[in-house]
Parts: structure tokens; sequence; C-alpha cells
């Protein structure tokens, strides 16, 4: 995993007119760009805290995970704070979540593909709102990896094939093993 690539946000203290404050904001900045949740990362505020503007609204300050469920899915996402272009990204992420905050105690986010789809959406968008609160972009989590296929040689194929002093010679796939047997290796 790559290092920051933001500024973390530290925990403080919220007085609960900075909570009713920071509840008004954030619910108006979803409803305004039609966000299902949004963290205080996108409105730049210096607290520590994320809105979940689902059926059921939810404020989470100082939320922190403290434990990630055994079961992970793969996750294409995109992120309005990866500034090297907006292309999907595969972050694979926990099923379930138990997220610890200061107003509400430990709170539950799970899901799965098969029935509830929905509440899997929630979590994953939790745990990539909390890793922006903790400076994480999802290019951070990045695990786009090329995926390498075996090379699949034709009999008369010409391969490079190098010896231990650093010798090259193209040869045909088909006498390839000789020169294996004398120290050679494929390129």
């Amino acid at each position: 995993m790559k290092p920051n690539s933001l500024k973390p946000i530290e925990k403080k203290s919220v007085t609960k007119e900075e909570e009713d404050l920071l509840r008004d904001k954030l619910s108006n900045y979803c409803e305004r760009n039609r966000l299902f949740c949004t963290s205080t990362r996108s409105i730049c505020k210096s607290y520590r805290a994320i809105y979940i503007n689902g059926e059921t609204k939810l404020l989470l300050i100082n939320p922190v995970v403290k434990k990630y469920g055994d079961e992970r899915i793969s996750s294409q996402e995109v992120s309005e704070f990866d500034t090297k272009g907006r292309k999907a990204r595969t972050v694979i992420r926990a099923t379930s979540i138990e997220v610890e905050c200061d107003n509400l105690g430990t709170v539950l986010f799970s899901g799965d593909t098969e029935t509830n789809q929905r509440d899997l959406n929630e979590c994953i968008m939790v745990q990539q709102l909390i890793d922006l609160l903790d400076g994480f972009t999802i290019a951070d989590r990045n695990i786009n990896q090329p995926i390498r296929v075996p090379v699949q040689y034709t009999r008369n194929q010409l391969v490079l094939a190098k010896n231990s002093e650093g010798i090259i010679e193209h040869i045909k796939y088909k006498n390839v093993q000789k020169y294996i047997d004398k120290g050679y290796t494929i390129l």
C-alpha cells in the first residue's frame, strides 16, 4: 500500500452545537450534490466526521474502524480526490465492519452481494470515507496489477535465451530444452 496521499484529520472533541452544525452542513451538502454519504473532507472542515444520507440518517463523529469482517470483496471505485484522473480502481473491501465513534458508540455495517447489496454498498462507502479521513485515497488502496498470463509458444517460434555469462541467443522453441539443460533461461 502506498503512503497517505492526504493529511489525516485528527480526532478532536465536538460539542453538541458543533455536532448539530456538522449534521446540518453535511446533510445540506449531500442533498445539494445528490450524494448518499460524505465526509468532512469534502467540505474542508477540520472535524473528523461522516454523514450517511440513507433511510436512517447517521452522523458519525470521530469514526474509527475497530474490526473488519473476514469476508472480502473486490470493489471498483472512483475517488474525487484522485489527482491522476478519474478511472476506476480495484480495492479490496470487507463485507462487514465495526466502527467506533464518539457520538453513537459502536456501529455495525455489513451486507452481501446476494441479499443485501444496498447494505454492502453502504459498508464499502463508509470504509472509503473513513480512509479519506485517515488520509488514504482509493489510489492508495488500489490493487490493480497486471494479470500475468503464462506465455504460450508455438513450436517454431523464435525465443530469446540467455546463459549465465549474459550471452543471448535466438532459438526455436522446439529446441529450447537443450539450452535449458545447459543453464540458459528464457527471456
